[in-house]
């Protein structure tokens, strides 16, 4: 007998975690955790080892279970969920219980709603009525294992076209990966678990926005306590050392009396403290968190590892610290945003748990969490350094190359509605030039339009000798960027895998050798997202000089109707979608500004030179989003175009982007408002759905 339990209770927009288990034999094996957009299940989640005699004494057991979690009782819903897999004859399937289950639905108790969530393979369904903001992510699959390992995911699943049961109250969910951008709390096959090793842009990825679990390794926290004791051992001798025992900035100089470390180091967090503007997105604050105790995990910043663990209990529990937008300027690293984590991570500062805001302290009650004790150094490693803006750099660069994905796409989509020629693509071209990238773009866009069938219809007897720059030269300009871009990965993989605290702290012999250097200042990233908003208004300028070829039929071979009308005239067609595109790319050129190059001194002229580094990285994020606007703006339109050559066909993979457009954007026949539709393809291009299809 194959059994699933599901266990789920929510608060007020707060979940509860909890993990019921059966015994079986001499072990006890965990059925499923928690799955929701709540927090994850964490190794100190409430378990119960119920028999499985009877189905009825498993679902009572859970929900007995459940209620001695600290939740209100009074907004509370808890959700009991058994699922014996007992094989019935086909379509003996009744409406309130999916083919194949028998399903037990737990007795009332305390007052707390019991429901039951459907689960067939891999596909899921619920009462929107009963849970109007959930959704089911995923399915962990019973296995023999530790108590504080993590089951897996049998994903990744596909996307269902209708529900395999007709339930006309109920929603068909798909358990995809893919199909919408993830939630912020969802657990994936395994932790990351921090050796002190490198980070990655993808890891960041799945722990900000995919929640994946994070962990310290055992190995890592034993050198943290190395380094914290020799910096301890070193500090003892009775002279300065810059942020343990002494002011900060240009209070350098004033030393600070053993007797009151603990406090200097409270009140640095509190006084710095001092962000302003809208809070940064909880995906941003959660990079920033990841970033953090990565560097901190390296074991050069002689903090207890206590304290990495609490950050990344946090992390893992959803617990999100409210931080503004503006504060930092780069240099003694993101010192007002960390200021905030900080603040949180001693039970002082806002927080954002299930989308609700409340004071840390009461948040991390609720998982069992205590606020950390500050003690000599710890709460100067927390905020100096560059963790805001190499966090969210990461997130931005993700996203750009989602993005340059679907501008070639749209390029070549371009090229073939407009019947320019293919010629300038030839690989002798770039041979002769030397650059790199524009030889990688030329030879992916010749993938993306192998086979087509349009180059051939005017292949000779074409009166064009050559096309206009915005297609001709594409791959320079498009495979300058992708060059820039390449260094811009680099750069951020770096500083993820950088220490940027100040002092750093080198144990050698048992003994702490305590260096005050300038490994927080941001140059090493702002000069890069610099950069990138360069990148991003190039490949969005080029786009729209192609999309406004398109709608204004500059060429009459390209047998196009004016802005891709079905009836010009009475029709107006896609006019102002380039008009949208143009708007766009005036605000992108006004992001090209670099924020690295001026330069505002701070702290008594003590730290008088800054990168500015956050503002860079702000000014990508936008820079960014602009283009993905700009690239669903020139696929609409290449989308429409292409349709005025049937039946030929562009290339096998071109089709396939087409195909993909049409299955979210229907062909326009009539006059609409194209807004939606560009939505519609932006979000395609955040998901990465155009990313398979460039090699």
């Amino acid at each position: 007998m194959d059994v699933t339990a599901l266990v789920t209770i929510r608060s007020r927009g707060r979940t509860g975690p909890f993990v019921c288990e059966v015994a079986r034999g001499p072990a006890a094996v965990p059925l499923i955790a928690l799955v929701s957009e709540g927090n994850p299940p964490t190794a100190a989640a409430p378990r119960a080892d119920v028999p499985v005699n009877s189905t009825p004494s498993l679902a009572q057991a859970c929900t007995r279970r459940a209620r001695a979690i600290k939740t209100p009782g009074r907004a509370a819903r808890l959700e009991a969920s058994l699922f014996v897999n007992r094989p019935q004859p086909q379509g003996q399937c009744v409406p309130d219980r999916p083919a194949g289950y028998d399903c037990v639905r737990g007795r009332p108790i305390g007052g707390l709603e019991l429901s039951i969530i459907y689960i067939i393979g891999r596909y899921a369904w619920r009462s929107p009525a009963r849970l109007p903001t959930w959704s089911l992510l995923g399915l962990i699959r019973a296995r023999p294992s530790p108590a504080d390992s993590w089951p897996e995911l049998t994903g990744p699943f596909p996307r269902p076209r209708t529900c395999p049961v007709p339930l006309r109250t109920r929603r068909c969910l798909s358990m995809s990966n893919s199909s919408r951008p993830s939630p912020p709390h969802r657990l994936t096959s395994h932790p990351l678990v921090l050796r002190g090793q490198a980070l990655t842009i993808a890891e960041v990825v799945s722990v900000a926005r995919h929640g994946r679990p994070v962990a310290l390794d055992a190995g890592a926290a034993e050198r943290l306590t190395h380094s914290r004791r020799a910096l301890l051992d070193t500090v003892s001798d009775g002279q300065a050392y810059y942020g343990v025992n002494t002011g900060f900035g240009s209070l350098s100089r004033t030393r600070v009396d053993d007797r009151g470390l603990g406090e200097l180091q409270r009140n640095l967090i509190r006084s710095h403290a001092s962000g302003i503007g809208t809070s940064l997105p909880d995906e941003v604050v959660r990079a920033m968190m990841l970033a953090l105790a990565a560097s901190l995990s390296r074991g050069v910043s002689g903090v207890r590892p206590q304290l990495v663990e609490t950050i990344l209990a946090c992390l893992n529990a959803g617990i999100v610290p409210v931080v503004p937008e503006i504060g930092s300027v780069g240099a003694s690293g993101d010192l007002a945003p960390l200021s905030h984590v900080a603040l949180a991570l001693i039970g002082e500062g806002p927080v954002r748990m299930g989308g609700v805001e409340m004071r840390s302290s009461e948040a991390m009650a609720q998982h069992g969490l205590a606020p950390i004790e500050l003690e000599a150094k710890e709460g100067l490693a927390l905020i100096n350094g560059t963790h805001l803006m190499c966090g969210r750099a990461a997130l931005v660069y993700h996203d750009y190359e989602r993005v340059f994905d679907a501008a070639l796409l749209a390029g070549a989509m371009s090229m073939d509605a407009c019947r320019v020629t293919h010629r300038f693509l030839d690989p002798r071209v770039f041979e002769v030039r030397g650059h790199q990238g524009g030889g990688i773009v030329a030879a992916r866009l010749r993938d993306l339009l192998a086979g087509s069938e349009i180059v051939q219809s005017h292949a000779e007897n074409d009166p064009r000798v050559q096309d206009p720059y915005s297609f001709r030269c594409a791959p320079g300009v498009l495979g300058a960027a992708w060059q820039l871009a390449q260094n811009v990965h680099a750069a951020i993989e770096a500083e993820l895998s950088a220490v940027s605290d100040n002092p750093l702290v080198f144990v050698e012999g048992g003994e702490a050798d305590i260096v005050s250097a300038g490994n927080f200042h941001g140059m090493p990233i702002a000069l890069p997202m610099d950069t990138l908003s360069l990148s991003a208004c190039h490949v969005s300028g080029i786009a729209e000089r192609r999309i406004f070829h398109m709608l204004s039929v500059f060429d009459p071979e390209s047998g196009l109707k004016p802005f891709l009308s079905p009836r010009p005239g009475l029709h107006s067609g896609y006019m102002v979608v380039q008009y949208a595109a143009a708007a766009a790319c005036n605000e992108l050129i006004g992001l090209c500004t670099p924020a690295s190059v001026i330069n505002l001194p701070t702290c008594a002229e003590m730290e008088d030179y800054n990168s500015f580094g956050p503002r860079c990285v702000a000014k990508a994020s936008r820079g960014v989003e602009l283009m993905r606007a700009v690239v669903a703006a020139e696929l609409l339109c290449a989308a429409q175009g292409l349709e005025a050559h049937r039946p030929l066909k562009s290339g096998v993979k071109v089709e396939e982007t087409h195909a993909l457009i049409r299955r979210h954007v229907a062909p326009l026949d009539a006059d609409r408002p194209p807004a939606p539709d560009l939505r519609a393809i932006e979000t395609l291009i955040a998901d990465g759905a155009f990313a398979g299809l460039v090699s």
